[in-house]
């Protein structure tokens, strides 16, 4: 008798158990369930502690924040009076959240967020602390003038945009740190919310984004590439101004400064991810590139019409080393000032159109391409037409010192 007693009220206390625990779990899912209401609306708010990180090659930056949440769920509401207080805090699980996400995140720690605050009147305040790498697309053709966006986007992918919209609230920096990474200033910060839609699954779902807008500061490449790199391409025009017989010092100058281009130009790819474009420095080194490498191509054209001694040339000579001592600072100033000045796609516009105007400006003919591509590949037969023409003309040529023997079988002609 006292064994059936026993199993009754064992049953018994475990049929109450279980109904206890029944109406547990349908009060918490019942919490878990989305507020009462067509859409519930979500104000987000951030507080930017630091862009720890901003890397160029990879094309990811490193951002800490706050992220603030609040929304009202009027099932959570309470006497104030009878509780005692007029704020409480519940777990996090056991009541409706948004459930944000990070997108294009690469790497992210969260802290926090495990317990929310509820007001009597059902509002709750909610927030979380967000270490992320977040990926991006730089648009670098100013480099390095460029400026950035770099937005984060957060999205409840668990609710579409029928059952819940973000409401952009305000975004504020409060950290003791620089707000962005050495290199960068920042100019601003601006939320937005729109509606993201996805096709393939067909469905909306509510976007909150706030985007941190920085601005490169150009003054480390100005000194430790544009400064040194100035000092460079005039050294190449040094050659204009060297004795004829030093060719081979001329020679040393341009290659020498075409090197020095070429090892800095990899120092800055190296910083930058491929592009299939040209930055704004791009375009600065093969400004310098093509300055050096014409001055070393002007010192060569100009040595060899020396060498073949004849009048015409010696004067061409000196006339193309008298034009190149001023010509090449002047239109080096003004490439500066135009790069400087102009977008990269309008520069490389204006110096495409200045290159065809400057080869027009010289009356090209076929004879004359055919004259210029003999003088380029054979430049002693210059010297032949020369002395064809003259002797045809006076039955005497004058010539240099390097053409002693054809002076000589003229004198015998004459004789």
């Amino acid at each position: 008798m006292r064994h059936r007693t026993l199993i009754y009220a064992l049953a018994l206390n475990g049929a109450l158990g279980l109904a206890s625990a029944g109406g547990a779990e349908k009060s918490e899912s019942e919490n878990a369930r989305l507020p009462p209401g067509a859409k519930v609306p979500v104000h987000a708010s951030v507080d930017l502690l630091q862009v720890s990180q901003i890397q160029d090659h990879d094309e990811k930056f490193d951002i800490e924040f706050y992220l603030y949440l609040s929304w009202s769920d009027p099932r959570l509401a309470f006497d104030a009076k009878k509780e005692g207080r007029q704020k409480k805090v519940v777990p996090i699980d056991e009541i409706w959240s948004p459930e944000p996400d990070l997108l294009d995140e690469l790497d992210e720690t969260i802290h926090g967020g495990r317990e929310a605050h509820v007001n009597a009147d059902g509002t709750v305040f909610y927030h979380q602390y967000y270490r992320a790498t977040i990926s991006t697309n730089f648009d670098l053709h100013e480099f390095p003038l460029d400026g950035h966006a770099l937005e984060v986007k957060i999205e409840s992918p668990s609710f579409d945009s029928d059952e819940l919209v973000y409401v952009a609230g305000e975004i504020k920096h409060s950290g003791e740190r620089r707000p962005v990474p050495n290199g960068w200033n920042l100019l601003g910060t601006k939320a937005e919310v729109r509606t993201k839609t996805y096709p393939v699954i067909n469905e909306s779902y509510s976007q909150f984004a706030f985007k941190v807008d920085v601005q490169r500061d150009p003054h480390f490449y100005f000194w430790a590439i544009v400064l040194p790199l100035l000092p460079i391409v005039v050294t190449s025009w040094c050659v204009f101004w060297m004795a004829f017989d030093e060719f081979g010092a001329q020679a040393g100058v341009g290659i020498t400064a075409m090197l020095t281009i070429v090892a800095y130009k990899i120092t800055i790819d190296s910083n930058l991810p491929p592009l299939g474009y040209m930055t704004r420095m791009d375009f600065f080194l093969l400004v310098c590139q093509i300055f050096v490498f014409g001055s070393f191509l002007l010192a060569v054209a100009i040595h060899v019409c020396r060498r073949l001694g004849t009048p015409e040339m010696t004067a061409f000579a000196d006339r193309l080393t008298d034009g190149c001592r001023w010509i090449s600072p002047l239109l080096m100033a003004v490439t500066c000032v135009l790069l400087t000045v102009l977008h990269p796609a309008v520069f490389s516009l204006v110096f495409v159109v200045a290159f065809c105007l400057a080869f027009l400006l010289c009356r090209p003919t076929v004879g004359r391409l055919r004259r210029l591509v003999r003088a380029i590949f054979f430049p002693e037969h210059l010297v032949s037409n020369d002395v064809s023409t003259a002797h045809v003309e006076t039955g005497r040529v004058e010539v240099g010192p390097n053409l002693a023997e054809t002076e000589e079988t003229n004198r015998r002609t004459a004789g």
